[in-house]
């Protein structure tokens, strides 16, 4: 159970009842994840999963580079939720099965990928210094193109926030999925 109550369709504002509606029949199919407790805040959900639906379904980014900045994160704040949703979705996208397993146990990974590399050098200076080097930000520029990078980072920063909201309001993993170590 999430700390909060997750409103049901039949006592939801209309507020709530539009932005349940417009996520249920958007691309994402249903309501799930942080979404339901979003929705205590319609402006809020609202403005969320349009950014989400942008970022997983629109961006030019490569779904490879998605997935793998979006591991990168779940691992990071040990989001299981979102590590269960995205981790078949990464190896589905072509991460390599080695790079998911360095990731998911928290070892330094190798690269077979250059583009993996800076992938994960920008997502990790991100979450773990608040910022990117000179040198990761030119080298993601030149891998990737100014576009890229700028949707990347908004990325790593829009999973941060999921796996805050995840996390914060106790919203539990799917049954019977892979967890994460702390």
């Amino acid at each position: 159970m999430s700390r909060l109550p997750i409103p049901i369709p039949d006592t939801m504002t209309p507020a709530q009842r539009k932005v349940h509606e417009d996520i249920r029949t958007g691309p994402r199919g249903s309501v799930r994840g942080p979404f339901p407790v979003l929705l205590v805040s319609p402006p809020c959900a609202d403005s969320l999963q349009k950014l989400g639906a942008y970022l997983r379904y629109e961006t030019p980014l490569a779904a490879r580079v998605r997935e793998l900045a979006t591991i990168i994160a779940a691992r990071h704040w040990t989001c299981q939720i979102e590590w269960q949703s995205h981790e078949p979705l990464a190896l589905k996208a072509g991460v390599p099965a080695s790079l998911v397993n360095a990731i998911k146990s928290r070892a330094k990974p190798t690269f077979d990928d250059p583009t993996d590399k800076v992938v994960y050098d920008v997502s990790t200076e991100l979450l773990n210094k608040g910022t990117v080097s000179e040198e990761t930000h030119k080298a993601a520029v030149q891998a990737l193109g100014a576009q890229s990078v700028v949707e990347l980072v908004v990325l790593v920063g829009y999973y941060t926030t999921l796996a805050m909201t995840i996390n914060a309001h106790g919203i539990p993993p799917n049954p019977g999925g892979g967890t994460l170590a702390p």
